[in-house]
């Protein structure tokens, strides 16, 4: 049995991001093919003929990353006046997202004004001058005027949108002008992105090394973010660990659903290896806790601690100081691992391929997320 959450309450997770976009500190890889890719989206956004622009690939492959770091360098080189970066994810909320874009243009919406929420939001753009709004993770096609965004010019200056998703149609159904495809690391980059996390210096690696790490590579099915996590599970260059290693990801991925898909066994089971090589059971049942947030949710750091010393994964008589360190080093080694991504200062959330897999593995084993009458997690 699985345990499900209908609903959260607002306070459980805030509207991604804070003002301002060095706030955001996800890294870009200057690989080839990604420098070529970033400098091709750069450019389109300096053509003010194009208002919208989607930038799609797989999940996984870096789109979210890229779209961050083009919005720091346009908004750091004043090719924007204001750039404004906001998760949609699915189900879509409207309002949330209304919420999130008036915060970042130092907007209080008022519910009692004789215009909408979408007229306000449209008003102060107007008045802004060159903003540049960036939609990411994008599901369905979304109506823009109803949230207050109207790509194009207007009295003071020029909007325009970037979205971000996986989906082509998407990018036709909302008239992009300009659609960039990103796709998984060649195999060049991805060995490069494997061995920088695992070796200082990945020219020095040992050749009987470097072709188990291409093994390695093989298997993360080319996307950055399963390739950081699976280093970081593998970070002493260990030629039996890595043997070791490449044997689990050619396992049969565990399914009660008969035949996979290969690029998903492959995605499944390199992420498996890093949730295995987590160190003690309280960071695993903590990985899986945070899976059954809803998608894009940001999760307080705070909460989670709250929540993981709620449920006893500590020792009942440790006191509440120490416990709280315990959770506090639980959530950095997540973080560490990349099985969580940190976002600002205070708040965690998980990459939706992520938490696809940690869906799985509930599914899967029968995980049940739940208390007993002894506040302990339990299987079944």
């Amino acid at each position: 049995m699985i345990a499900e959450f209908k609903e959260f309450p607002k306070e459980v997770a805030r509207a991604a991001g804070v003002p301002g976009m060095e706030f955001h500190s996800q890294e870009f890889m200057p690989f080839k093919s990604r420098k070529e890719k970033f400098e091709e989206l750069k450019k389109e956004l300096e053509d003010e003929n194009n208002c919208m622009i989607g930038l799609q690939g797989l999940g996984g492959t870096g789109k979210s990353t890229m779209a961050i770091e083009v919005g720091k360098q346009v908004e750091k080189s004043k090719l924007f006046d204001k750039v404004i970066f906001t998760n949609v994810s699915t189900p879509m909320d409207e309002k949330r997202i209304q919420d999130d874009i008036a915060k970042k243009l130092e907007l209080q919406l008022e519910e009692e004004m004789p215009m909408s929420p979408a007229q306000q939001i449209w008003t102060r753009i107007a008045h802004v001058g060159k903003v540049l709004i960036i939609l990411d993770d994008v599901w369905e096609e979304l109506d823009l005027k109803n949230m207050g965004i109207q790509p194009g010019f207007h009295i003071k200056g020029y909007c325009c949108v970037l979205l971000t998703t996986r989906s082509m149609t998407i990018c036709n159904k909302m008239g992009c002008q300009k659609t960039i495809q990103l796709d998984v690391l060649p195999m060049d980059d991805a060995l490069k992105l494997f061995l920088s996390h695992t070796i200082a210096s990945g020219n020095d690696c040992p050749s009987d090394l470097k072709k188990l790490a291409q093994d390695i590579v093989n298997e993360c099915g080319g996307l950055p973010i399963v390739i950081v996590a699976v280093a970081k599970a593998l970070k002493s260059p260990s030629l039996q660990q890595w043997k070791a290693a490449l044997i689990a990801l050619k396992n049969p991925m565990p399914s009660r659903h008969g035949i996979v898909d290969e690029d998903k066994r492959k995605i499944y089971n390199s992420l498996r290896l890093s949730y295995d090589h987590l160190k003690g059971e309280e960071a695993k049942i903590l990985f899986l806790l945070c899976s059954i947030f809803p998608k894009a949710y940001e999760i307080p750091l705070e909460l989670l601690s709250r929540i993981a010393i709620g449920l006893g994964l500590f020792k009942e008589e440790d006191p509440y100081y120490v416990a709280r360190s315990h959770a506090n080093d639980i959530e950095n080694a997540l973080i560490n691992s990349s099985l969580l991504l940190k976002t600002g200062e205070v708040y965690v959330r998980m990459h939706d391929v992520i938490r696809d897999m940690a869906l799985e593995k509930i599914d899967n084993e029968k995980i049940q997320v739940i208390m007993d009458s002894k506040t302990k997690l339990k299987e079944m």
